[in-house]
C-alpha cells in the first residue's frame, strides 16, 4: 500500500504483482502465492486492462475495446466479468457509484 492506502503495483506490463497475487499478462495466468487462480480468458483480459490503468478510472468503452475488440456486446457483460474477477480475487462487493469500477 502507498501512503494513501492504495495498493501498489510492481512489475512489467507482462507480469504484475499486486496484493498477494501475480498476474502474467502474456498468458493470462493469475497466481496467489504458489497456487493458480482459475480465470476465463475474458476475465484475464479484463484484469489485464484494469492493471494496465491501475489507479485510474477505466471507462466502459475502454473495457469493451480491450475485452471484446471488434465485437459488439452488451455493456452488462462487464458486470458479469467484474463479479467473476471479484470472486476469483475474493474481493467483497462494494458500490463505488453507478456504473463505476475503480482499481487501485
Amino acid at each position: 500500500m502507498d501512503g494513501l492506502g492504495r495498493p501498489t503495483y510492481r512489475g512489467s506490463l507482462v507480469t504484475k504483482h499486486f496484493a498477494a497475487f501475480r498476474f502474467n499478462g502474456e498468458d493470462g495466468t493469475l497466481w496467489r502465492g504458489a497456487d493458480a487462480v482459475p480465470l476465463t480468458g475474458k476475465a484475464a483480459s479484463l484484469l489485464r486492462c484494469l492493471l494496465g490503468q491501475a489507479g485510474s478510472w477505466v471507462s466502459k468503452t475502454a473495457i469493451m475495446a480491450a475485452v471484446w475488440p471488434d465485437t459488439h456486446v452488451q455493456p452488462d457483460n462487464i458486470k458479469v466479468l467484474v463479479r467473476e474477477l471479484r470472486q476469483a480475487l475474493a474481493v467483497p462487493r462494494r458500490r463505488p457509484g453507478p456504473g463505476r469500477v475503480h482499481v487501485g
